[in-house]
């Protein structure tokens, strides 16, 4: 069993290339080959520098296909390596260096190709009634087909609508009849350059400027969640309905409501009010022809005034039941802290993704009785003016512990004690990025950015947030894994390393891990923990400029102790703020 290393930088030190060249003066070549795009798959042989040491200087074009290759042992694919293609840059010159004994593979990225295709930049433009079809350039999503921008469509004259333009000079042009979408929202429009396909996610509705003011229809939520002030719906597209969501925090009296047309209380509905449960989340529909309301439970609110003697909640954490379709559509807790200021302010919010969600607010819910305290220590925060908040978004983990490391794994491996782990790890970040992420952004008021969305987790949810973050870079700017447990026995924590490793280094990542030297696990020894969050560290500083790696004295494996550093680990992620 061999390990793959792909490292990727800009130039070799000047005397390990003068060494190079040395080497290269015979030109013995030896029974291995290059294949890949570069050579349209033909054998092309490396040069034997001895010692098990192969070398071959490849110029990468633009193929219609993604720029990569295979080390062919004997030219006929008997034996090949890795075992997946190795990518790399289109148009780039790359120096390739193959070690037959331990079937290492370095990639040094020393020039840029521009000849044929890569002499041409593709360039792709949104153009629309947002931007009085001007032209706008969206960006290339690094290493795929995709162009992507967000746009804000903010109630113009005409139907809110777009197209892409290749070039913006109007020659080629997407769809063939413009992409309509809803007014009085913000989208993130992703366009496949390849597939000529348009994907337009809602981010969140235009609640300001021209989107506030008063239309011909005007229909408002009158109820105890606002003190029966008159709060605007939004009209769904150009159809009958209209919707809002609210939250019912224990108000005074029962929680009820009413849908007043033009806000002046001369035509409501229904006759009587419409009762709903206390300390909930509500998306409220309106039909304007039929009158029929329906109010859909989306979420329980716990702490501040929905605070019962069964929790030690402060602040509002909205309860979510989300179904986790890529692990075979069971439902999960999800618990969703809002800032302190959340309610009286418009902003958008950065969002903290956590592992093991019900350790972090509640002492109740928590596994082992005690919390991280998230919750007072992000107020705490606000109140001294060290931050201006972020959105916690705690995952609940998985209901017995077998279940909770498959998820929490990205390979398999045998328990001391459990047995074989058939890691689900894959599916598990598949899960936060693709089902989870969207709903939160489509219901709270988020900043979507990579750059204001971190990962975190403790023990196991360290792991897996620093598999999460590295496989997802894309949506990720920060980790913190928080008493990380990768150990190489029983886990096989080398393989997480070696992902660790082969990172985009173009993306790039404030990641932080820690562990205490005190930390105990019945399968190993502190010491061990130690020696495996330096390895973790190590691996870490491959890719990544920006790393934090701390030893705690005295630290333990619980949520005090985690509790206790939570505050500094926020700041440094979110701030930059020096640990």
């Amino acid at each position: 069993m061999f390990r793959i290393i792909t490292k990727i930088t800009q130039s070799w030190p000047a005397m390990a290339l003068l060494g190079l060249l040395t080497l290269l003066a015979p030109t013995a070549y030896a029974d291995w080959f290059v294949r890949g795009t570069a050579n349209a798959w033909q054998p092309q042989p490396m040069t034997d520098l001895g010692n098990g040491q192969y070398h071959l200087n490849l110029n990468f074009h633009k193929e219609e296909a993604i720029a990569r290759f295979k080390i062919d042992r004997f030219a006929d694919w008997s034996e090949s390596y890795p075992s997946q293609d190795l990518q790399v840059d289109a148009c780039s010159e790359y120096n390739i260096l193959f070690n037959a004994n331990s079937k290492a593979i370095v990639l040094e990225k020393v020039g840029v190709v521009t000849d044929g295709e890569c002499s041409i930049t593709d360039a792709w433009f949104y153009r629309g009634s947002s931007n009085a079809w001007a032209a706008t350039v969206m960006s290339a999503i690094p290493g795929t087909n995709n162009f992507t921008l967000n746009v804000a469509f903010e109630k113009q004259e005409t139907d809110a609508r777009f197209k892409i333009d290749h070039f913006s000079d109007w020659t080629e042009s997407y769809p063939a009849l413009d992409f309509r979408i809803e007014d009085c929202a913000e989208y993130e429009i992703v366009f496949d350059s390849m597939l000529k396909t348009i994907v337009a996610t809602k981010l969140r509705d235009i609640l300001t400027g021209a989107c506030n003011e008063p239309s011909d229809d005007d229909w408002f939520f009158r109820g105890t969640a606002n003190n029966w002030q008159s709060t605007r719906l939004t009209q769904i597209g150009a159809t009958d309905h209209y919707e809002l969501t609210v939250a019912f925090k224990n108000q005074a009296s029962p929680a009820r409501f009413k849908i007043d047309h033009f806000g002046d209380w001369l035509d409501t509905y229904p006759a009587l009010d419409f009762a709903v449960d206390d300390c909930a989340e509500y998306r409220i529909r309106f039909n304007r022809n039929t009158k029929i309301i329906e109010a859909d439970k989306l979420a329980t609110i716990v702490g501040d005034a929905c605070n019962g003697p069964e929790n030690t909640v402060l602040g509002d954490v909205r309860i979510l039941d989300v179904m986790m379709p890529q692990l075979g559509n069971i439902s999960r807790k999800v618990r969703v802290l809002l800032p302190t200021d959340y309610d009286v302010s418009e902003r958008d919010y950065p969002v903290l993704y956590m592992h093991d969600g019900h350790n972090l607010f509640d002492k109740n819910t928590s596994a082992f009785g005690n919390e991280w305290y998230a919750d007072e220590i992000l107020d705490l925060l606000y109140s001294t003016g060290e931050h201006e908040g972020v959105i916690v978004v705690g995952i609940d983990s998985a209901p017995n512990a077998q279940q909770r490391y498959q998820e929490y794994t990205g390979w398999d491996w045998t328990h001391p004690s459990l047995g074989f782990i058939d890691a689900k790890g894959a599916q598990h970040a598949a899960f936060v990025v693709d089902s989870l992420m969207p709903l939160i952004n489509s219901r709270y008021r988020t900043l979507t950015d990579r750059d204001n969305t971190g990962i975190a987790g403790s023990s196991m949810g360290a792991y897996m947030a620093i598999y999460t973050g590295i496989r997802y870079q894309a949506h990720f700017s920060k980790i913190a894994a928080v008493s990380l447990v990768a150990l190489d026995n029983p886990m096989n924590g080398y393989e997480l390393r070696d992902y660790v490793r082969a990172a985009d280094p173009s993306l790039p990542m404030r990641v932080y891990t820690d562990i205490g030297t005190d930390e105990q696990l019945s399968y190993t020894t502190p010491e061990l923990l130690v020696q495996s969050n330096t390895k973790m560290c190590g691996a870490l500083q491959v890719p990544f400029s920006e790393v934090t790696c701390r030893t705690i004295e005295g630290a333990q494996h619980n949520e005090a102790a985690w509790a206790d550093r939570f505050g500094d680990i926020y700041l440094h992620l979110f701030t930059g703020r020096d640990l």
